[in-house]
């Protein structure tokens, strides 16, 4: 409930930002920060390096409240800090198998043995 409860307040205050900014909205990467604050979010409860970036994203999102007046310095750090968080969630999308996957390895074994069953059948040893 928790993650919950933070992913809609920060949506909301992406949000406002994408309107205060306009056009320039799309530089700061608001829409990947929000998909990214979504995947954070779910996963929050099985890893403490997700745990950890609410709060970093948390701080991002109200280190832009003081846009336009971002100096170079921030808008380095801060583009840093998503290249940080897009990391982690790839060594999330590269461990262990989706349920897709699992689900194909489970099919091909299955016609693996039955293959193997009919061959012992039609010629016995």
């Amino acid at each position: 409930m928790e993650d919950y409860k933070w992913f809609t307040s920060t949506e909301k205050e992406i949000s406002t930002l994408k309107l205060k900014m306009g056009e320039d909205y799309s530089e700061y990467k608001l829409d990947w920060l929000l998909r990214a604050t979504k995947r954070v979010s779910s996963l929050s409860d099985g890893c403490n390096n997700c745990t950890e970036l609410q709060l970093e994203i948390t701080k991002l999102v109200e280190s832009l409240v003081a846009w336009p007046d971002i100096s170079d310095e921030q808008r380095k750090n801060y583009k840093l800090k998503l290249n940080s968080i897009e990391n982690h969630l790839r060594k999330h999308r590269s461990t262990g198998f989706g349920f897709g996957t699992g689900l194909i390895i489970v099919a091909i074994v299955i016609i693996a043995i039955i293959i193997i069953a009919v061959w012992q059948t039609c010629f016995p040893s």
